[in-house]
């Protein structure tokens, strides 16, 4: 769970736990499909302007260290 960064509020246990109680999808397999295609398109267009926003983070940071240099 540290791989993805989960800062542990919850025990795997009681996370596990969660899941297993959550509500079955109701949704047919080609809809659950295009529910899938749907999140791996947003996970696309979220992953390049993340890495875009930690650089600009980091020029800034910089830029800052800088003048306070």
């Amino acid at each position: 769970m540290a791989l993805h960064a989960y800062c542990g509020r919850r025990t795997v246990a009681e996370l596990r736990e969660r899941r297993r109680a959550a509500p079955r999808c109701a949704a047919s397999e080609l809809e659950a499909e295009a529910q899938g295609e749907c999140v791996r398109a947003l996970v696309a267009v979220l992953r390049p302007l993340v890495a875009q926003i930690a650089t600009l983070s980091a020029a800034v940071e910089h830029a800052v260290d800088q003048e306070s240099a």
